[in-house]
């Protein structure tokens, strides 16, 4: 029920909202949809909402098709740091998740950076990372430069028979997922984006990396 729930208030709050930022890459082993978005929903700017959704379906193994959700409330303290509790959804189960919430962005508003440290209350628990960095420089009236990063990192905590010491720092167990989305093209008038993309997977053990490179699309609707 936890997770129905969470579902329904992601995905209502997810067309609640104008200036949703969704995109779309057609590569080489992927085609990979994202869209995410952040809010405020009070009137003082302390409590905020942010959503960030993937779905890739994989050309060559379903295997690698894959759905996650996740979805973090904020209450800021300062302009560049709150407290966040959420959790995501990966196709299976909800997982409770409790950090910070990290935020800058330069004077001009055409550089950014969000990021949301958090601990994953699973029953093996882990630490996850998940980051946008954008950098959208103005050409002309109408035309400008767009370049992404959005990087994730997944790394266990808990002992379990396949990871049972603490190799990593002397903290992490296991180093479960990363992932580093590139985009660089160009900006029509802060609605329309499109370029090349790479998106960059690694996995336990290194076991099934891969890489995808493509053009993408990119609307603010």
């Amino acid at each position: 029920m936890k997770k129905v729930l969470f579902l329904i208030l992601s995905i209502c709050s997810h067309f609640a909202f104008a200036q949703i930022p969704t995109e779309v890459l057609v590569g080489n082993r992927q085609t990979h949809y994202i869209s995410y978005w952040q809010k405020d929903i009070d009137a003082a700017g302390k409590l905020n909402l942010f959503t960030f959704s993937r779905f890739a379906i994989d050309h060559r193994n379903s295997m690698y098709n894959n759905f996650s959700l996740e979805a973090q409330l904020t209450y800021q303290i300062k302009d560049w740091i709150g407290i966040s509790a959420g959790g995501g959804y990966a196709g299976e189960d909800f997982m409770p998740a409790i950090g910070l919430s990290l935020s800058h962005a330069s004077k001009k508003g055409d550089f950014f950076i969000e990021a949301y440290p958090t601990l994953l209350l699973d029953d093996v628990k882990a630490f996850n990372v998940l980051g946008i960095v954008g950098y959208m420089p103005t050409l002309n009236d109408k035309w400008g430069l767009f370049t992404q990063l959005i990087f994730s990192t997944n790394l266990q905590l808990d002992k379990t028979d396949f990871s049972p010491t603490r190799e990593i720092l002397g903290v992490f167990t296991a180093h479960q997922q990363s992932s580093q989305l590139i985009r660089v093209g160009l900006n029509y008038k802060e609605r329309f984006q499109f370029g090349i993309g790479a998106d960059f997977n690694q996995f336990f053990q290194n076991t099934g990396n891969f890489q995808n490179v493509g053009l993408f699309v990119r609307m603010n609707l």
